[in-house]
């Protein structure tokens, strides 16, 4: 049965039962240890140790006598100490692992060749197979010695990954600081991916776009446990507690694919990337063919059906949509509309769908179905497109939030918009009324209509005892209304804009750097994003300052007009206008 890369959890760092340093096993037998391994919800596992191969072997090969039909793969990891060190910190030398396929035949043979940095007595380097027990902790190998026998003795071929730490103790980059810059460089170059957390991911992803050094290319960077025991005890792990989801087969030629999709493939999270609720995936599908029980298993994800033509690949799809009676799928007519069928006699009752997490075939569930006509047919119907847009969409329910919200912006755009157009249009016939009583360029007729207006406005005042220190106070009020109604608008479009460039990248535009030296380019492209992370700080900090201003002035001018509002002088005002309408409407008219 396969499905093709599927998640996966992944340890390839956990350390063999017999490991060579700090063993911490032995409190506990060979029997639990294995059975801890299996009862783990780990998928692969990368046997680890230190300059050597065997207990690594021992252990893989134990397990499967223990566990001959557990779905667990292994890899096997050798860790080795080059003799330079990239820090200024004592004894922090780069830890280097090698990843190998226990399968791999050359492997004992190029384990028995490679030899360490320590001479005998003649002058000649000692062999890696030539430590005891007490040597593992000051071994040392030089990087062009693990090159010279991977060429030696696999040639073209790598069925191997090279595998760094990302940084802390025995990184390539660790947290104090650096001595050996073009060191690391190069250990980064050779990587195929790193060991790490999910604090280096973005940085060796090359997300911001910073460039590790010159043209370096995105890398994975994967979780391991590291463990030299079976359970956790303070700050030391147990196997099972470090891992990361890959997505692959548990091949060596599976694995090798996050070197290509570093960022798709690979994620440090603790629940599994695109979950799909069991009621949504099938599991399966089965028919009879030539008598015969077929079973066709299915990816959770995305699924590809590869084939020539009128190899049955339209078949299997067309048929798992007529037994489910999609109502996109149609029988034969005299259209010539064709109808899909797995067996000879045209039926399909043998056809069973059988979906994750259930043993019986469940044919009452609904799918969207796009056979080739159809896509035609959509791409033609712009109704049909958005009808079906907007049902995939509804069934993610993040993405159905999301539509939601838009809706209903786009409902309050829409009404916005309604109230907008009728402001429109009453400002339009308010002018015609102005143009009729107060022609263009007639100025004697506007003064005269003033004129009388005034004249009235104070016969009304005489005759309604109208206060003229109360109007005074009122219009005083009512100015700074206005004023401060206006500056209160001016803010909150100044708080918009702030909000709409926080987000504004701040780069500096030089010319590219082509200089050989690669240790300059680094130092320069160094001092480039310094620079520009240092404007980026300035940009923000000043919006900061900007948006506390412009908020301090909203506040201050909120405050203003609910003052104004609830003055004596304005409300006396405003009560002695709307008690007499008539005064009102010729103060209008006026102004």
């Amino acid at each position: 049965m396969t499905r093709g890369s599927e998640w996966g959890k992944w340890d390839l760092h956990v350390h063999s039962y017999n490991t060579k340093m700090n063993n911490q096993y032995q409190i506990v037998t060979l029997d639990e240890y294995l059975q801890a391994l299996e009862d783990s919800d780990i998928k692969v596992f990368g046997i680890t140790d230190y300059f050597n191969i065997e207990t690594q072997l021992e252990t893989i090969e134990k397990f499967q006598i223990k566990f001959p039909d557990s779905e667990k793969r292994f890899f096997v990891n050798i860790e080795f100490r080059l003799d330079k060190n990239v820090s200024t910190e004592n004894a922090g030398h780069v830890n280097v692992h090698l990843l190998f396929d226990p399968t791999e035949e050359r492997l004992k043979d190029f384990a028995d060749s490679l030899c360490i940095t320590e001479t005998n007595d003649n002058g000649t380097h000692r062999k890696m197979s030539s430590l005891s027990e007490n040597e593992f902790d000051g071994a040392t190998v030089t990087l062009d010695e693990i090159e010279k026998k991977l060429g030696e003795i696999f040639g073209k071929d790598k069925p191997y990954f090279w595998v760094m730490a990302a940084g802390g103790h025995g990184g390539i980059r660790p947290n104090g600081a650096m001595r050996n810059n073009i060191l690391a460089d190069e250990l980064d170059k050779r990587a195929d991916f790193l060991f790490g957390s999910v604090a280096n991911t973005d940085y060796y992803l090359d997300v911001a776009g910073q460039h590790r050094y010159p043209n370096s290319m995105s890398k994975a960077v994967i979780s391991a446990s590291d463990a030299h025991r079976l359970e956790r005890e303070n700050e030391e792990t147990g196997i099972g507690d470090g891992f990361t989801w890959i997505k692959a087969e548990p091949t060596l030629e599976g694995l090798r694919q996050i070197i290509f999709e570093p960022e798709s493939r690979v994620k440090i999270q603790d629940t599994v990337p695109d979950y799909k609720e069991p009621y949504y995936v099938i599991d399966h599908v089965e028919f009879t063919q030539n008598g015969n029980l077929k079973q066709v298993y299915f990816n959770p994800n995305l699924n590809a059906i590869i084939g020539g033509r009128s190899n049955g690949k339209s078949t299997l799809t067309n048929t798992i949509a007529k037994a489910l009676n999609n109502d996109v799928f149609v029988q034969k007519t005299n259209d010539g509309v064709k109808m899909f069928t797995l067996n000879q006699n045209g039926q399909t009752n043998d056809f069973k769908i059988i979906w994750s997490g259930e043993s019986e075939a469940n044919h009452d569930r609904e799918i969207m179905f796009f056979p080739q006509d159809y896509m035609i047919q959509i791409a033609e119907n712009t109704d049909e497109l958005n009808n079906i847009v907007s049902r995939v969409v509804r069934s993610d329910k993040n993405m159905f939030g999301k539509l939601q919200r838009y809706n209903d912006q786009v409902r309050q755009t829409t009404d916005s918009i309604q109230l907008n157009l009728q402001e429109l249009a009453r400002v339009y016939n308010d002018l015609e009324n102005a143009k009729q009583v107060k022609p263009e360029g007639d100025l004697a007729g506007i003064k005269a209509n003033l004129e009388t207006i005034n004249l009235k406005i104070s016969e009304i005042k005489r005759s309604s005892d109208f206060n003229e220190e109360i109007q005074s106070k009122y219009e005083a009020k009512n100015m700074d209304l206005r004023g401060n109604v206006n500056r209160k608008r001016l803010a909150e479009l100044n708080l918009d804009e702030i909000a709409s460039r926080a987000n504004d990248k701040i780069t500096i535009d030089t010319k590219p750097i082509i200089s050989d030296d690669h240790l300059f380019n680094k130092q320069l492209n160094n001092l480039i994003s310094s620079v520009e992370q240092t404007a980026r700080t300035v940009w923000q900090d000043g919006l900061e300052t900007m948006r506390q201003e412009q908020e301090k002035n909203l506040s201050e001018f909120a405050q203003n007009i609910a003052d104004i509002n609830g003055s004596p002088e304005y409300i006396a005002g405003k009560n002695l206008l709307q008690a007499n309408q008539e005064l009102k409407e010729l103060d209008d008219r006026k102004n």
